[in-house]
């Protein structure tokens, strides 16, 4: 039908163009967020046990360091991440993934995201900020919490993709995107069928 396309265009649109993603917000009543500056390309940690500015993803079977953009890097002590994961673990018990953004300077919060379901599902995200010199949670934020904006504008980005429906999402999503290749392959073969083949019959015919 009409509705679902119009609603993959525009998730696209949002996705592709920063006027499409400020117009999410304007529709909804929203301010657009301020975009900061270009970031610094990404530094390595500087030893073992302490670690850049980055991304620490766990799941309940492994967990690995992906360093992220940062200008000047504060080092931060891995170690001192065991006692903020407990209670980020303890808040939602039926997690899947928990990554933890380490902050790149000093007074920044260290901001522990607690995701369930499959992935790709912003309403089963919550995310937690600890103070990162005392330890004591500062923030506590789910989708719900954010802004009307916030809300519209991630739904149209991960219900492009079908993530924002769980499995049956991305499972629908799949099979529209193949649907969307054999589309393409029969209007080729279709085009070489009624273009391409006469052409060939009639120099044949000549020579």
């Amino acid at each position: 039908s009409s509705i679902p396309l119009a609603l993959v265009v525009a998730s696209a649109t949002v996705i592709s163009f920063p006027w499409a993603s400020d117009l999410a917000y304007r529709v909804v009543g929203d301010a657009p967020p301020v975009r900061s500056a270009a970031a610094a390309p990404a530094r390595p940690a500087t030893s073992p046990g302490v670690a850049s500015a980055g991304v620490l993803a766990a799941s309940p079977a492994s967990a690995a360091f992906v360093d992220s953009p940062a200008h000047e890097p504060a080092p931060f002590e891995i170690d001192r991440l065991d006692p903020l994961l407990a209670p980020a673990m303890s808040a939602v018990s039926d997690w899947r993934t928990v990554m933890v953004r380490v902050p790149s300077e000093a007074g920044v919060p260290v901001e522990v995201r607690v995701q369930k379901g499959w992935g790709g599902e912003p309403q089963n995200r919550h995310t937690l900020r600890f103070d990162s010199e005392t330890g004591e949670r500062v923030a506590w934020e789910s989708f719900t919490d954010q802004s009307r904006g916030r809300r519209f504008r991630t739904f149209l980005r991960f219900a492009h993709t079908g993530e924002y429906f769980g499995l049956v999402g991305q499972t629908v999503a799949g099979l529209a995107s193949l649907a969307g290749l054999l589309l393409v392959w029969s209007g080729f073969a279709l085009a070489w069928r009624r273009l391409v083949n006469p052409l060939l019959k009639r120099r044949r015919a000549a020579a």
